[in-house]
């Protein structure tokens, strides 16, 4: 078995996630110039206009009322608005350098899973480029009669998608970054154990959920023996960590949705999406080994959070657009600081 669809479910509890918290947000923030970086408050929402502007807010760290451990600060740079199709979410380069979105309506559940008869999708896919703003993105043309889909996978040769001819038939290509065609290859391969875990699943859109919002932990955490996997385990609720076997080794805060790795000058933890924002959530050594420590708020809306290896843009937030446009999501680039230890506690 190999991952092929994107995460539709777990999209549709994201963009519900989203729907509830837009317009409830009471804090408010302190406008900055235009276009400029700046940090984020704990708490504090950002603000944007028409074209994605956003005015950053004062310094502030976030700080757990617990422990410090998962206290941090984050800093933002808005990057602009991305169309997408209501249901999948964009995914980003691993250097965080190219966006791709999918627009128009949504491929059909039958797409998704692969069925033989499935509808061929009349999604539009488009590919932005990070260092170019305001983001313009380049269409990638399906062949005459077919379509095409977003998968979630990307890597080093770009982004994984699913085309299908005039005649409905599927197979994977690539969309290498920079690049405006697609080029056939062939389905990745799963790890031996993850493979053995989806097995075990009964249920398909566990399976999916499972595939769709897993990550590989940094050699830098792998090296203290933790992870090595981070995803969505829908029996719990919430996302979890594993170990090489695929078994359960630290169950993260409940309710989290997505998420991905996180360290902050040098600690370990990982960054959550819930329905009611953002979160650090900190990893604790014990002699029993690693568990959940103290979890922090950052933001008081749902963002989720692409990874990169870019020391300028470590991590991509994908987030709501504004109120009148929900076809639009926001894009903006975050990077996680150490809380400033002059602060008051």
């Amino acid at each position: 078995m190999v991952s092929r669809s994107p995460s539709i479910v777990l999209c549709i509890a994201l963009m519900g996630a989203m729907a509830v918290t837009l317009g409830c947000v009471t804090e408010s923030v302190q406008p900055a110039k235009r276009g400029t970086v700046g940090p984020v408050k704990a708490g504090g929402n950002v603000r944007t206009d028409d074209q994605g502007s956003v005015a950053a807010p004062v310094t502030q760290q976030a700080r757990d009322a617990k422990s410090n451990t998962s206290a941090a600060r984050v800093m933002l740079q808005p990057l602009g608005l991305v169309t997408y199709d209501g249901l999948t979410l964009p995914l980003v380069s691993p250097d965080g350098g190219w966006l791709a979105a999918q627009s128009g309506e949504a491929p059909s559940w039958s797409a998704v899973i692969g069925a033989a008869d499935a509808e061929v999708p009349k999604s539009v896919l488009m590919v932005f480029d990070l260092d170019k703003l305001p983001l313009t993105g380049r269409v990638i043309e399906a062949p005459a009669g077919g379509g095409m889909m977003l998968e979630p996978l990307v890597s080093a040769d770009g982004f994984l998608i699913s085309v299908f001819d005039a005649r409905g038939e599927r197979f994977p290509a690539m969309v290498g970054f920079g690049a405006d065609e697609w080029r056939e290859v062939a389905w990745p391969e799963a790890d031996e154990a993850v493979e053995a875990k989806l097995r075990s699943i009964e249920s398909a859109e566990a399976r999916y959920l499972v595939m769709s919002s897993m990550s590989r932990v940094p050699a830098s955490m792998e090296e203290r023996g933790i992870g090595p996997y981070l995803y969505f385990d829908q029996a719990r609720g919430c996302m979890v960590i594993a170990d090489e076997s695929m078994r359960t080794s630290v169950v993260l805060e409940a309710g989290s949705i997505a998420g991905c790795w996180a360290e902050v000058n040098g600690e370990p933890g990982v960054l959550l999406t819930k329905a009611d924002g953002l979160y650090r959530q900190s990893l604790v050594k014990s002699e029993r080994g690693w568990s959940a420590g103290s979890a922090t708020r950052l933001m008081r809306e749902p963002w989720v959070v692409r990874a990169t290896t870019s020391a300028a843009r470590p991590y991509i937030l994908i987030g709501p657009g504004p109120k009148d446009q929900p076809e639009r999501l926001q894009v903006m680039s975050m990077q996680l600081l150490a809380p400033d230890s002059a602060a008051a506690p």
